[in-house]
């Protein structure tokens, strides 16, 4: 009695299929490659497609960078030529003083409502309790008249573009 063990069949390339498996396999190989082709082109199709979404993408994030303040900055042009204009009429001869400060008052006037037009909201503490999100306290001072930690002088006001700080406000806080 033999110990040995039947070898498994061991398939090559070079093994001929039977006569009667040949169309089937043939059938089936056209098939795949059939299926395969259309899946690559499907592919193809959509890397192109990718690859002109990420190029308009870009693009249009350039031209937000480049034009996305032109609605403002439009409106700014017309203060500009109204500081122009007030300067030319400052170095003629005989000009009151009130003049020039009603001219610059609207002049701010019309700034502050473009501004405001665009989001952005002035801040001016003055009597209000300090807030250290908003204000930026340049000193403290003793204050009778005034309660602990309120604003009580504002050097320079502050401004918020919706609810992100621009700027805060640099004031005087009471000591108490």
């Amino acid at each position: 009695m033999s110990t040995e063990t039947p070898e498994a069949p061991n398939p090559t390339l070079n093994d001929a299929p039977e006569p009667a498996e040949m169309p089937d396999a043939q059938r089936l190989l056209a098939e795949l490659a059939q299926k395969y082709s259309a899946l690559n082109e499907e592919f193809l199709r959509f890397r192109a497609e990718a690859e002109n979404t990420r190029k308009r993408t870009l693009k249009d994030a350039e031209n937000a960078r480049k034009f996305g303040a032109e609605r403002l900055l439009s409106e700014l042009v017309p203060i500009a030529d109204t500081l122009a204009r007030g300067l030319e009429v400052a170095k003629g001869e005989n000009v009151s003083i009130d003049v020039l400060k009603e001219g610059n008052e609207a002049t701010l006037r019309l700034l502050l409502k473009t501004m405001e037009g665009h989001g952005v909201k002035e801040i001016n503490p003055l009597g209000e309790a300090f807030n250290p999100e908003l204000h930026q306290a340049m000193t403290m001072q003793d204050s009778p008249e005034h309660a602990p930690n309120m604003v009580i002088s504002v050097f320079q006001r502050g401004y918020m573009l919706h609810e992100r700080l621009l700027r805060p406000a640099l004031v005087i806080v009471s000591a108490g």
